[in-house]
């Protein structure tokens, strides 16, 4: 693992998934594997698996090669993931702000020192 800031980490790839995407169009099951569950054991294995295999295979009959195909699906899935688990934050936050302010405080504490935490594991390579 290399320390934040290194040049030498490897960036993301990023595909945007907004309603107006042309990628969504086409891969238009990511909205069913976005929207379950954020629960842990609540997505089945068998759900995972086939929404990889799915995107895999749209990616190899559009010409690229196994390996990067996987790569891609793999990266796609685990970014439509990001963004609906920030999303759902996101207005879990704005219920607390609006619904329970004295919370709400609290809860903005609570996510910086996770934050603070994280980064300190991946400083530390643990």
């Amino acid at each position: 693992m290399f320390p934040i800031g290194d040049s030498r980490r490897i960036p993301l790839i990023r595909f945007p998934l907004n309603q107006g995407n042309a990628f969504l169009k086409h891969f238009k099951f990511l909205h069913h594997f976005a929207v379950l569950p954020m629960i842990p054991g609540q997505t089945s294995d068998l759900v995972r698996q086939h929404a990889l295999a799915t995107l895999t295979a749209t990616f190899m009959a559009q010409g690229h090669p196994t390996e990067y195909a996987k790569q891609m699906a793999t990266a796609a899935i685990f970014q439509t993931d990001l963004e609906l688990r920030n999303a759902q934050l996101t207005h879990l936050l704005g219920w607390l702000k609006q619904e329970h302010s004295e919370l709400y405080s609290q809860a903005l504490g609570h996510l910086e020192s996770t934050r603070e935490a994280f980064e300190q594991r991946l400083q530390s390579g643990s």
